[in-house]
């Protein structure tokens, strides 16, 4: 169900949402929505409280109001629609009219966020009061009645509302209360009529105040979920990932984890290396093999179309030469994500690793550079090494946490140049039947620039790179410099680690 809003969201905010327990009280025009959308996003628990059955003035604008269920309770209607968009979910339905009595019937500890979408004023102070007592997150709605431009409503602190005679009344018993900092939605605009028997009301407005408090909550646990979240990223960079295996070896041996794992080609290598807990092993997957005609050259080149071997690199390495600890990094609770890049988009992706014994093909594709590896097939998508559309997935990271630690393999003041023109024609050549990923690789270097300066300018980013110039090539066979290169990651880690623990320290 949430496949749909996994890019957007996050896996660590759908988790979240798993788990959130939402009250919702009110189940009219605005709440039935409210909770329509909350089931759809996949909310695990929750407690929906009206008193109500539902009549037929009740079809023009209410979700629940249906010739089938009219005279029925709005509180099971509602649980039966939400089961039967989430069997998994828990509903708790209340049918009570609030007011200073009833209210001690609800247990408040267990929310995670209060929806007041009820009409009286008695019992939105009474909901209110409560929410406040057990230091809930609450919103209120106000006035969506006699409206006709949903494009009005805006969700502000009921301080600061004005024009809404609901959200006015609300506003001045609360002040008598000394009650603050209390969210609510209300409209700008004026009432549409101004003598009637019977609330007005359509279809469209109430329905667009309920899906904006739904997208309002979510968005404000979202940022629950960020403010307490810390991501690594991992530069790629071909051989120069023994750089980042020496940084990820010391951060191991000094018991350094992290929520999420983002790496490109060598760096999601190095990576899986780190969700297994193996030190050592970054270094010597990439290194003890590299002169091995079997493993990385020419002739494999020739005979595969990947200059490395993808049979020997992700499939005997890993099972025979140096066994990879598969147990440890399924069970491992931070996911590696693998950055690859969509052939036929040309946009990057994200595709994570939930069992490496399968997944290894994830971090195959991250790794296959154009020119030098053949494209990756998988699930009926084309894909090459990540850096094309993304070389440092620092800002798909920042998504889902207040903070990112990088790791790069490139110096202070590298600026990546525009592609070699003699290359760029062999790449346009060879991938004429993708544009758009030409356009990316055409592009890559902009890219890059602009992502270093959004990092380098923000304070919750922790930058780990080499403290002097790499002297190895993408494609290094020689072992003493590429040894040099993992020392030096793990002394600049080493050198960084006490301004680094006070960065993950910090709130």
């Amino acid at each position: 169900m949430e496949e749909r809003s996994l890019p957007i969201l996050g896996e660590e905010t759908i988790e979240y949402l798993k788990h959130a327990h939402i009250a919702v009280f009110g189940l009219g025009g605005v709440g039935g929505y409210v909770v329509e959308a909350l089931a759809r996003q996949g909310v695990g628990t929750l407690s929906i409280i009206d008193f109500d059955t539902i009549s037929p003035s009740n079809k023009n604008r209410q979700i629940l109001a249906l010739e089938s269920t009219l005279g029925q309770l709005k509180t099971e209607v509602c649980k039966s629609r939400v089961l039967d968009i989430n069997p998994n979910a828990s509903v708790y339905a209340y049918n009570l009219r609030i007011n200073d009595e009833t209210i001690n019937e609800i247990d408040f500890s267990a929310f995670d966020y209060v929806v007041d979408c009820i009409d009286d004023v008695t019992g939105k102070i009474a909901i209110i009061k409560k929410a406040k007592e057990y230091g809930k997150k609450i919103i209120s709605s106000c006035g969506t009645a006699n409206k006709l431009d949903p494009m009005k409503f805006q969700i502000k602190d009921i301080s600061k509302t004005s024009m809404c005679p609901l959200a006015k009344k609300l506003r001045l018993e609360l002040k008598k209360l000394d009650i603050e900092d209390v969210e609510v939605l209300y409209s700008l605009e004026e009432p549409v009529v101004k003598e009637f028997d019977t609330l007005p009301s359509v279809s469209f407005v109430p329905s667009v105040a309920g899906l904006l408090i739904a997208g309002h909550i979510i968005l404000k646990l979202q940022e629950e979920v960020r403010k307490k979240r810390i991501h690594l990223v991992l530069e790629g960079g071909g051989m120069k990932g023994v750089y980042t295996a020496g940084v990820l070896d010391f951060l191991l041996e000094q018991n350094i984890d992290f929520d999420t794992i983002y790496g490109v080609s060598a760096g999601a290598c190095v990576g899986a290396s780190f969700v297994s807990k193996q030190i050592t092993r970054g270094y010597h997957s990439l290194v003890d093999y590299i002169n091995d005609p079997a493993c990385a050259s020419k002739r494999s080149l020739t005979k595969t179309g990947n200059y490395f071997n993808k049979d020997f690199i992700y499939y005997k390495i890993p099972n025979e030469l140096i066994p990879y600890d598969f147990e440890t990094a399924n069970h491992n609770p931070h996911r590696l994500y693998a950055t690859v890049t969509n052939v036929e988009t040309g946009k990057a992706e994200y595709l994570p690793c939930l069992d490496y014994k399968t997944d290894i093909e994830y971090i195959c594709a991250s790794s296959s550079l154009p020119m030098l590896a053949e494209i990756q097939w998988l699930n009926g998508k084309g894909y090459l090494d990540g850096g094309i559309a993304d070389s440092i997935p620092y800002l798909e990271a920042k998504k889902n946490a207040k903070k990112c630690v990088v790791v790069m393999t490139k110096p202070k003041g590298y600026v990546c140049q525009k592609q070699n023109p003699i290359l760029a024609k062999a790449i346009q050549l060879k991938y004429r039947k993708y544009p758009k990923l030409l356009k990316a690789l055409e592009n890559r270097h902009i890219h890059y620039n602009k992502t270093v300066s959004l990092m380098e300018r923000d304070e919750n980013a922790f930058i780990i790179r080499p403290s002097i110039p790499l002297t190895i090539d993408r494609l290094e066979h020689d072992k003493k410099k590429l040894e040099e290169a993992y020392q030096l990651g793990y002394n600049d880690a080493k050198e960084s680690f006490e301004a680094l623990k006070k960065f993950l320290e910090q709130k």
